[in-house]
């Protein structure tokens, strides 16, 4: 069966599209069906880490939803402010509820009987049909602010109808990954002023404004709503429930209020009008609508839209959100999807911003691999991210012929050649007798497939590892290639006779003559492993020189027959007896399948890659292409509207697991894109 096929027959029907008809919609159907529109959600976010997510029909299923999560130190110190909004509708004195709330063992209330559709575009949009009342609420967070508005608006009454809006703010004021319950600590004092309402729970979180044009608040029925159910909690192996708590009751006239409005923010101070939240929601629309052209396709716009969100500020430059909604900026994801998510949209200037970002903060040659959500130190446990760095920077040249900022970052670059040469930190050093390079600590995964597990590494990877030297390879020509371009002719040929010898050992040592493909890793003892993994794609992906053809022919072959999935590549062959089927259960459990068969979507681009390297820009390289590519499309549909997962189930129907929005599935489906109009 072919990745096409395998992919329309895991799709659930109402999910099969080819996105042609943008914007993004659900319709009614879809959003009737509880049991799977539960498990869609959205996401609106701030360019400062922060962001709004829910479900598609309101409801929260895990602890990552809620209206306000803001940023206290972008892109990380992230907390749930705000967490959600009960919502009512009273007409001619009956009481219709809007909400949806999840509770074990039942839904109430049940406000998602209600819905007729959901849209992005470019924002969250519901409509509401109850009766002759058409209702449209909006949602969306104003880029560079820890802010976020919703907006109710009458579509159509009947005349001389009464219609009120009742809005209840739920907060939660915790951090990002935690749970809160009803506690004696907690201040429900409510500060109110003539602009808006402030309260501030707990003096460890500022406090939060909450601005409206309702026509009336009442502190009557304050209390706290308890055991809200998350139901992806119990399949991550997480406590399940939550205490939130109902700061009151804001009454909204629709007939007359046109429309009903609720702003929260960080801000003290100041005041908002339903003008001004009007402005700042044109503002923020054409601020999106200018990240596409008008020749985009409708898949390319949703991307781009897409990118744009994982575009943050650290410390007044632009980096890289690797994954919404548990990830900050990491050096490995942000170089992988800087050509995509910057460099197919022509965000030049970010681009560069990001590679400063991380070179300023290099030691030893090697740039941060994280950094941790509060006040600790970057983490420099990774041996890839500064390959890919200079990789990145080598595209920006490619595509911006920019020789002074080359000439501006050149001497870090070499420091990160010299550094690898010579020794760095984790036994990352090139072996002066083969030129490759070898890595490795104890306890410590430095590549990609990094999951440890209470100190167990789970995919040990010591040594001479098949991608990194074909990043290392990578790295020298690109080096050799910029060298010249600022011209540095002897450090071009030094940079040029390194490369010719790593090409010279890299076959020698990686290839697998009986399995007809490339060595996953050699052992510190010279051992050589022979797993079938997707590494070896990049060995052809990087460079079109680094492996005779035959060879490329025969990576791609048994990359394609052991590890293609219609979302992207597994991370082992079915046929290991380490594989795992599907990424589900606890942390150990999930982390035993991280890398151990789990499909990863931004795999899908260096596969491609390697297709046109391996047989060249025929009609049938870029049909194979077209078709990955259109088998993708669907996922947009399938978890997070809009969005890429980081992860799938190794199997049909390639259930999306992990963060619902990561960096680098997007970028791959840009380049992708990027490709396939380059071929011709």
């Amino acid at each position: 069966m072919c990745a096409g096929c395998a992919l329309h027959r895991a799709c659930p029907v109402f999910l099969r599209v080819i996105l042609l008809g943008m914007p993004l919609k659900l319709s009614k159907t879809v959003l009737q069906d509880y049991a799977k529109a539960s498990k869609l959600e959205w996401i609106e976010t701030n360019g400062l880490g922060g962001f709004a997510s829910e479900t598609v029909l309101g409801s929260h299923n895990w602890r990552y939803h809620g209206l306000l999560f803001a940023s206290f130190k972008p892109p990380t110190h992230r907390a749930l402010l705000l967490s959600r909004i009960e919502e009512s509708i009273i007409i001619n004195d009956e009481r219709f509820e809007l909400s949806t709330n999840q509770y074990d063992g039942t839904v109430h209330p049940e406000g998602y009987t209600y819905l007729t559709s959901f849209t992005l575009d470019p924002f969250p949009i519901w409509e509401y049909t109850i009766g002759k009342i058409k209702l449209k609420k909006t949602i969306f967070m104003t880029h560079g602010k820890n802010e976020v508005s919703v907006m109710f608006e009458l579509i159509s009454a009947p005349a001389k109808t009464s219609i009120q809006l009742h809005l209840k703010p739920i907060v939660a004021f915790r951090d990002l990954h935690k749970t809160t319950q009803e506690n004696q600590l907690f201040n429900a004092e409510i500060l109110e002023k003539p602009e808006c309402l402030v309260i501030r729970p707990y003096e460890e979180f500022p406090p939060m404004s909450l601005f409206s044009n309702s026509i009336n608040f009442s502190i009557d029925g304050r209390s706290w709503y308890k055991r809200f159910y998350y139901e992806r909690e119990v399949e991550r192996g997480h406590d399940a429930f939550e205490d939130l708590f109902a700061i009151g009751d804001l009454t909204f006239d629709l007939a007359k209020t046109k429309p009903a409005f609720l702003t929260a923010n960080t801000e003290i101070g100041g005041k908002m009008t339903l003008t001004q939240v009007k402005t700042a929601m044109k503002k923020e629309k054409s601020r999106r609508d200018k990240l596409v052209k008008k020749t985009d396709s409708e898949l390319i716009k949703v991307l781009k839209r897409a990118a744009d969100q994982f575009i943050v500020q650290r410390d007044g430059k632009a980096t890289i959100i690797a994954g919404y909604p548990w990830f900050a900026d990491w050096g490995r994801d942000s170089f992988i999807s800087l050509p995509g998510l910057l460099l197919t949209t022509e965000r030049y200037d970010e681009a560069r911003e990001v590679i400063l970002n991380f070179l300023e903060r290099m030691q030893q040659g090697i740039i941060p691999n994280t950094f941790p959500e509060k006040n600790e130190a970057p983490l420099y446990n990774t041996v890839d991210a500064s390959l890919w760095l200079i990789h990145a920077v080598d595209q920006l040249i490619l595509k911006t012929k920019d020789t002074k900022f080359l000439m501006k970052v050149f001497p870090m670059l070499r420091q990160i050649i010299d550094s690898y040469e010579k020794g760095t930190f984790n036994g990352i050093q090139m072996d002066p007798n083969d030129f490759l390079i070898t890595q490795g600590a104890d306890g410590l995964a430095l590549t990609w497939m990094d999951a440890v597990v209470d100190g167990h590494v789970v995919t040990p990877r010591r040594g001479k590892a098949v991608e990194i030297n074909a990043l290392w390879y990578r790295a020298l020509r690109s080096m050799h290639r910029m060298a010249k371009r600022i011209g540095a002719r002897e450090v071009s040929e030094i940079y040029e006779g390194l490369a010719d010898n790593v090409r010279e050992s890299f076959t020698k040592t990686f290839w697998n003559e009986e399995q007809q493909c490339l060595f996953d890793c050699v052992d510190p003892s010279g051992g050589k492993i022979a797993e079938i993994r997707p590494n070896q794609i990049f060995a052809v992906k990087l460079s079109d020189d680094l492996l005779m053809p035959e060879h490329r022919f025969a990576v791609v072959n048994t990359v394609r027959e052991k590890l293609l999935t219609p979302v992207g590549l597994r991370s082992l062959s079915s046929d290991h007896p380490d594989y795992r089927k599907n990424y589900q259960g606890n942390l150990f459990e999930r982390d035993s399948a991280y890398h151990q068969g789990t499909v990863w979507g931004f795999l899908m681009e260096p596969y491609v890659g390697a297709l046109f390297h391996a047989f060249g820009d025929s009609f049938k390289t870029k049909k194979e292409a077209r078709m990955l590519l259109k088998n993708m499309e669907p996922h947009l549909l399938d978890a997070c509207i809009g969005q890429g997962s980081e992860i799938f189930d190794a199997e049909a129907p390639f259930a999306p697991r992990g963060c619902p929005a990561q960096a680098w599935t997007i970028a791959a489906m840009l380049q992708i894109a990027d490709e396939l109009r380059q071929s011709f």
